[in-house]
């Protein structure tokens, strides 16, 4: 960590750390986050975690409803890491979270594996849901500021359904049809577009791919809406056109970061979670 700053701007990836981890990397992540004298979220990153990590977490509950049963549960998350091993692994960490909510749980009422097993179930799904109630309440509480609002993000967040008993996931796309509040901005910034853009260049990783898109759009067809999913695509390009030149980027993930601040000469500073 550069001893020249003392500001952060705050990426998705350490939200989550912060927010839906295990109490030991959520205190541990909160801590690096006070090293820096001012530590700034980008609304952005709220929007991310709700579409991705929240989203996952969510539907981790709603299989624990479903199928009254922990063991049930992970086979359904085992058999969805062929398809969606973002998915899966953060099913596997809120899980990891939410059992320390009922470390020492009395379970002596059941008489068979079953009836362990649905206990287990219905235990950790009140800890994970008070997890993510807690994460959502939290989101805007880590940093000395939120910044970079978005008019076009609803940022309303999960919610408990007391006639189904699942919860819903968070309203986090941008309603369609409706140009993104910070591209009037981006589409300004030609050259720092096209630093980002050469960076990529030949790139067929898939997020890439859709960065590139992003990026184009906001270059070369101005008129274009740049819409919720184009939006999505920045990804990490968003917080390199956006990290305050005087802060440096705080990210468990510097290996993706690097090239991209580092074209229009931003700091990454990388946070190690274990």
């Amino acid at each position: 960590m550069s001893l020249m700053i003392n500001s952060c701007y705050l990426d998705t990836t350490i939200l989550i750390e912060a927010l839906l981890k295990t109490s030991r990397r959520r205190r541990k992540a909160r801590s690096a986050i006070k090293e820096f004298k001012h530590s700034a979220l980008p609304v952005y990153a709220i929007k991310e975690m709700g579409l991705g990590a929240l989203d996952n977490a969510v539907w981790t509950y709603n299989r624990l409803i479903e199928n009254r049963s922990l063991t049930k549960t992970y086979e359904v998350i085992t058999k969805s890491i062929y398809y969606r091993s973002y998915r899966a692994g953060t099913a596997i960490e809120v899980l990891q979270a939410a059992s320390e909510g009922i470390t020492g749980a009395d379970l002596s009422d059941a008489r068979t594996f079953a009836q362990t097993d649905r206990m287990q179930a219905d235990m950790h799904a009140l800890a994970l849901r008070r997890l993510i109630q807690n994460a959502w309440r939290d989101r805007r509480k880590l940093t000395s500021e939120v910044v970079d609002e978005l008019t076009c993000f609803p940022d309303s967040g999960p919610y408990f359904d007391e006639e189904l008993k699942i919860m819903r996931p968070a309203t986090a796309n941008c309603p369609p049809r409706v140009d993104c509040g910070y591209a009037k901005d981006l589409r300004m910034r030609p050259q720092d577009l096209q630093s980002l853009l050469h960076v990529i260049e030949g790139s067929d990783a898939r997020e890439d791919v859709r960065r590139r898109k992003a990026l184009h759009t906001l270059k070369n067809t101005p008129k274009r809406e740049f819409d919720n999913k184009l939006c999505r695509g920045l990804g990490d390009a968003y917080f390199a056109l956006n990290c305050p030149s005087n802060s440096t980027i705080l990210t468990t993930n510097a290996k993706d970061h690097e090239p991209l601040a580092g074209a229009l000469g931003k700091a990454v500073t990388e946070y190690k979670p274990t």
